[in-house]
């Protein structure tokens, strides 16, 4: 397997866009996605799945759908067999086509991400001078329409979804920054309840979202950002909302210059994920000493991410913020550092989706996304299903977010302050 891993929960994109694949084609495409799996699927036994009587089950319903939609879901329908993460297809539309309702680097967003909070669609975060700050949103508001349409069926299908229940924080929030995404310029109109449970409408624009466009390999091109700022107690905040390696230097930079600071907090809540490898040189700004993130395993093989420290070192306290958006390449980084020794995380579990895969073009455009090994962290924890567990659990409740704000970043600022000393040295 020469190709870079990618660690990122994309197989969350949905349907198919482009239309009137040939049959042929779709069958070809259905052969290719098969064959992979069978020929490098980490566990020879398919978690105890007969993968061969699948082919033939599906096959047919490959070629008996009408149209493209039920040709993808047949696709998806056999991958999900597997009940595992990093399985999927993601649509041409994600590579700069439109119509199948997903972002694409020509829409816009109004500033503000959706939670699951208490089962309900709820404000989490609002960007400050987004036009969803300018517009008077506040987090703990619950979102009940976008542009006149109701919401609760959205989140309603995901709920009742039984395939890969811990993903359901992820999903829900996909689906609902997909739902506010737009053409740049073109206002989005809200509904929400309040704090007292009015019903309050707000319009807001949709502004190009800020970062650099990113390529790699047959990913979707990326939007990849970086916020960096210095919080009240002289606490350094890096947060980024993607791994992707033009922006690894500029983390390590964030990192230096927090050198003096009386702790640092990475916050990786809605990371999905990314270049898996991106998390080795990270930890090694940490690390006084060689070390392991953890081991994929492959069925041929394995693979140690071995990390040797990077001068200039930062030796204070780290907390790393996760929660249920946080996924792949996160839980690698906040998991290992977890027990390394290293830093403390503080929120909720995050989403157990930890499969090693790659993307690769089918016949019909679209691409397929497949996982061929899993993780371990350095003591042998396997993290798929299960996610990182906090350290620290502060789990978000709306009477907490309409009175505090970012109740865990709060908390994560309390920790630090509270245990200034430096960490000892991390033993391998």
């Amino acid at each position: 397997m020469k190709k870079l891993p990618i660690l990122a929960v994309l197989s969350l994109w949905g349907a198919l866009a482009r239309a009137d694949v040939p049959v042929e084609t779709r069958l070809q495409s259905f052969e290719t996605v098969w064959s992979r799996v069978n020929e490098y699927y980490f566990d020879p036994k398919f978690g105890g799945v007969d993968w061969s009587k699948l082919k033939d089950r599906y096959r047919v319903k490959v070629e008996e759908a009408r149209n493209d939609a039920e040709y993808v879901g047949a696709l998806n329908g056999l991958l999900q067999e597997l009940g595992a993460s990093h399985f999927g297809v993601i649509p041409s539309s994600a590579y700069g086509g439109s119509g199948a309702g997903i972002p694409t680097l020509a829409d816009g967003e109004p500033g503000l991400r959706i939670g699951l909070v208490e089962g309900r669609p709820t404000v989490v975060g609002v960007e400050p001078g987004s036009p969803a700050d300018r517009a008077g949103v506040k987090t703990g508001w619950i979102l009940v329409a976008v542009d006149s349409r109701p919401v609760a069926p959205i989140v309603r299908a995901i709920l009742q979804d039984p395939a890969q229940r811990n993903l359901i924080p992820l999903k829900v929030s996909s689906a609902l920054r997909a739902a506010l995404s737009g053409p740049v310029g073109k206002p989005v109109s809200a509904m929400f309840y309040d704090a007292s449970y009015r019903t309050v409408h707000k319009t807001m624009e949709r502004v190009q979202s800020p970062g650099q466009v990113v390529r790699f390999g047959e990913l979707p091109p990326i939007r990849a950002r970086l916020e960096v700022r210095r919080l009240p107690g002289d606490i350094g905040y890096i947060r980024f909302n993607i791994f992707m390696m033009p922006l690894l230097e500029p983390i390590k930079k964030a990192i230096d210059s927090f050198r003096g600071a009386k702790g640092i907090i990475l916050d990786l809540r809605g990371n999905p994920g990314g270049v898996g490898a991106m998390a080795i040189p990270i930890a090694a700004k940490f690390l006084e000493r060689p070390a392991q993130l953890g081991t994929m395993r492959m069925r041929t093989g394995q693979t140690r991410f071995a990390v040797n420290p990077q001068p200039p070192l930062y030796r204070g306290p780290v907390a790393v913020l996760i929660d249920g958006t946080s996924a792949s390449t996160s839980e690698i980084l906040a998991a290992g550092l977890q027990e390394l020794g290293v830093a403390r995380l503080v929120g909720e579990r995050t989403a157990g989706a930890v499969l090693p895969s790659v993307i690769e073009r089918l016949p019909c455009g679209n691409r397929l996304q497949y996982a061929f090994a899993d993780f371990r962290t350095p003591k042998g924890v396997l993290l798929e299903g299960r996610g990182a567990v906090p350290d620290v659990s502060v789990s978000l409740t709306r009477e907490a977010l309409l009175r505090d704000g970012d109740v865990a970043l709060d908390r994560a600022v309390r920790l630090l302050l509270g245990n200034r000393q430096a960490r000892p040295g991390v033993t391998p």
